[in-house]
């Protein structure tokens, strides 16, 4: 099935998808970044932490009772004198405390957190940056496992630190962004140079199809002795009134197709009941009413022309009922068919035909009026009968060259993309 591509939703799929994989790859480089400075805090603390274990450890087994708790802690608390840490917890075996020295924590929420529990499964050193709510403090939090304890730090970053630390994450994200949308932006001019050389060549396809619709409707009028102006003129009557009754565009589009074929089922029609010039006899006319079906079947199957049938099979059903060929009635008769019933017994009615001379605009709007509510649906008779005339007017006596030129502009917003 041929469908139109819709261009401008196209283009704001594609934008959405660009901001969406830009958004992910800002938030995993920015991620990247955090980790990568907690990286290298870290590799700072275990320096610190690897030189004054060293120092602590010479200390201690220098006293004369190395299982005197206090002077154990006298002694790390003057190596975290000489530190930059907050506050430090030693725990040994069995979760048992051996330091616990936070004597520069004043944010309870900070306590809360380096106070928790430790989880001893825990192999390889860890580090994390944390935010105080309650302040502009960004601290750093560690820890990691030496032989027959573990130890947890807690460090607040200076402002220099911090501020480095915003700055280089900002410039590395404004980069990455930068980046982004220049290769965004060249990506764009390719895909859409190939997607507007797609667009005409789908709309090249697609008018296509429409002017075979034309030509197989020409066809059928020639055949009925006809004109190819009917046509023209019935499909451009059609569009004017659906848009001032505010059809959606698809149900413009399927009266569009269905105008143009409507009595594309009169080809299987005898000559001897198509043409002939006086009142048909009932059998002729039961014969003639076969067109319908047999115009559904010429279009069943094809996918493109399948909502053409909505005007086909059902444009001489009659408001009151008493139409053919389902004596449908009021809106069970699809407003499509509702339309194009009102229009083409108009312009039959305003046309020369072998059999007959043209009525004047009054006189057919009179016989329109008359049908309302039993031949036609009278709501689509009172939009139709205030502005027919301009339409009329628009069209009457036109070439043939002057009703396609007319039909393309009307057909080009349902058919074709801008």
């Amino acid at each position: 099935m041929i469908q139109k591509i819709k261009n401008l939703n196209t283009l704001q799929k594609f934008f959405l998808q660009m901001f969406v994989i830009l958004a992910v790859v800002v938030a995993v480089l920015a991620y990247g970044i955090k980790i990568y400075y907690e990286n290298d805090l870290q590799k700072n603390i275990e320096k610190i932490i690897s030189d004054g274990e060293k120092q602590v450890h010479a200390k201690i087994q220098q006293l004369d009772d190395q299982n005197d708790i206090n002077k154990v802690r006298e002694i790390v608390k003057e190596y975290l004198d000489k530190q930059h840490f907050d506050a430090l917890i030693i725990r040994g075996k069995n979760n048992r405390i051996i330091i616990n020295e936070q004597p520069k924590i004043d944010s309870e929420f900070i306590k809360r957190i380096f106070n928790r529990e430790l989880i001893f499964e825990y192999k390889e050193p860890i580090s994390k940056l944390i935010p105080d709510i309650h302040s502009d403090n960004v601290y750093l939090l560690y820890i990691t496992k030496v032989p027959d304890a573990f130890i947890k730090v807690l460090i607040k970053l200076d402002d220099k630190q911090v501020q480095m630390m915003e700055n280089e994450a900002a410039e590395y994200i404004g980069t990455i962004i930068l980046t982004s949308l220049v290769i965004i932006f060249f990506a764009f001019i390719i895909v859409y140079r190939q997607f507007k050389e797609l667009i005409n060549k789908e709309n090249q396809l697609l008018y296509a199809n429409v002017s075979i619709l034309n030509v197989l409707g020409n066809a059928v009028s020639k055949r009925d002795s006809d004109t190819d102006e009917h046509n023209y003129r019935v499909t451009y009557y059609s569009v004017k009134i659906a848009e001032l009754l505010k059809l959606e565009k698809q149900a413009i589009r399927d009266l569009i197709k269905g105008a143009f074929l409507h009595d594309v089922g009169k080809i299987g029609i005898e000559d001897r009941i198509l043409l002939k010039p006086g009142k048909l006899t009932d059998e002729e006319f039961e014969l003639m009413k076969k067109h319908v079906e047999l115009g559904e079947d010429i279009v069943s199957g094809i996918d493109w022309l399948e909502n053409s049938i909505k005007v086909i099979a059902y444009h001489h059903e009659k408001y009151n009922g008493k139409g053919y060929p389902n004596g449908l009635k009021g809106e069970d008769i699809p407003i499509e068919a509702r339309i194009f019933a009102v229009v083409d017994v108009f312009d039959a009615l305003t046309s020369k035909r072998p059999y007959k001379d043209p009525f004047s605009v009054e006189k057919s709007l009179d016989i329109i009026e008359d049908g309302a509510g039993n031949h036609f649906d009278p709501n689509i008779v009172e939009i139709f009968t205030k502005h027919i005339e301009k339409f009329h007017k628009e069209v009457h006596n036109k070439t043939k060259g002057e009703l396609e030129t007319i039909l393309e502009k009307i057909l080009r917003p349902y058919f074709l993309d801008k």
